[in-house]
């Protein structure tokens, strides 16, 4: 730890252990495998918007209520 507060450029993530490296890193894979064959489609879900969505906007009936009814 004194290391990573020593760096010049102190990562933004870190994996400690070998099994947090290799799961990270299995996944990084599989997406990297993935990605290609699923850009296209991807792309493709791009549409023009005029205005910023808003939440509120979404919201739909009175608002959700607490257990208690609140």
């Amino acid at each position: 730890m004194l290391r990573i507060v020593a760096a010049d450029q102190p990562p933004t993530r870190l994996l400690l252990g070998p099994d947090a490296l290799q799961l990270v890193q299995a996944g990084r894979d599989a997406f990297e495998r993935d990605m290609p064959a699923w850009a296209e489609l991807s792309a493709s879900t791009d549409f023009a918007r005029r205005q910023p969505v808003r939440l509120t906007s979404l919201a739909v009936g009175p608002p959700a209520r607490g257990l208690d009814g609140e």
